[in-house]
């Protein structure tokens, strides 16, 4: 469910980013690697079908939201988000240069660093 949708390898999305590979459905929506067309920079596009249940759709659109307001430079910058032609929902962020964060995991923040995140997610969810 959710991924029957028009995105694929070549599409280009509101003529800023071209998909360049043909996918990883991760259950739900598929995440493709694109380019940035005005300097060729690698972005990373989330795209959730047409066919989405609502429920699908409203979080997607949630989380969306949220990724554009958290400013860190630990967590990657949003780029765009939007809906396509045939209803699917996509968000486009940087390309995660480095490795999985899951070498951080149980390790501690500073607090203020931690309350500023913090703050920046709950601010996405207004």
């Amino acid at each position: 469910e959710g991924n029957d949708m028009a995105a694929s390898k070549g599409t280009i999305i509101e003529g800023l980013y071209e998909l360049t590979d043909n996918g990883e459905d991760l259950g739900g929506e598929i995440r493709f690697v694109g380019r940035r067309l005005s300097d060729a920079a690698k972005v990373d596009v989330r795209i959730v079908g047409p066919q989405a249940s609502d429920a699908a759709r409203k979080q997607f659109s949630t989380v969306a939201a949220i990724l554009g307001r958290v400013d860190h430079s630990n967590c990657l910058s949003a780029l765009g988000a939007g809906q396509l032609v045939d209803r699917s929902l996509y968000t486009v962020t940087e390309m995660a240069v480095a490795g999985p964060l899951t070498g951080m995991i149980g390790q501690s923040l500073p607090d203020r660093e931690l309350a500023e995140v913090g703050l920046q997610l709950v601010r996405g969810l207004e």
